[in-house]
């Protein structure tokens, strides 16, 4: 069923990865190339890097990559409610995708600020960066919410 508390955990972690590729950078630079030139900033979104810069861009592709596959776990999950076994699959992958994924996000974003070490570079985790702390809590959820029905069902196939 779709009516149940993991299909809204799922829901709710599938805006959070939206939001996150869409809306909310993921880290904000400020840099000054030279005592010249004024400050300048950019932001890191998800898919979208900076053309400016000269880094090495497998880190950021990784981290899109990961972001995409928590994308793609988590709406396929909402849709197999009928499969628990497979939607807990797809729920646990999640997670571990997600812990990753903030785990490459952190290092794609150091790699972005190394090459401006020399131009004192200013960089602060975006909003994004946060949100990402919510997926894993929101796979948990829906993890122990497809595990208690999982546990009722078997309940009741024993009757």
């Amino acid at each position: 069923m779709l009516a149940r508390i993991q299909t809204l955990y799922l829901i709710l972690a599938l805006v959070i990865i939206v939001l996150n590729i869409f809306v909310f950078p993921l880290w904000l630079f400020e840099y000054q190339p030279s005592q010249i030139e004024t400050v300048r900033q950019f932001e890191l979104f998800a898919l979208n890097p900076p053309e400016s810069l000269n880094t090495n861009m497998a880190w950021f592709w990784g981290f899109n990559v990961l972001i995409v596959t928590t994308l793609i776990l988590t709406f396929g999950s909402i849709f197999l409610f009928s499969q628990r076994n497979l939607q807990l699959l797809f729920v646990k992958s999640g997670i571990i995708s997600s812990f990753l994924t903030i785990a490459l996000g952190v290092v794609s974003a150091l790699t972005y600020s190394t090459p401006l070490k020399e131009s004192f570079p200013s960089s602060e985790p975006g909003i994004g960066f946060y949100l990402l702390f919510l997926l894993p809590l929101l796979l948990f959820l829906a993890m122990q919410g497809i595990k208690k029905d999982e546990k009722i069902a078997t309940a009741y196939k024993r009757l």
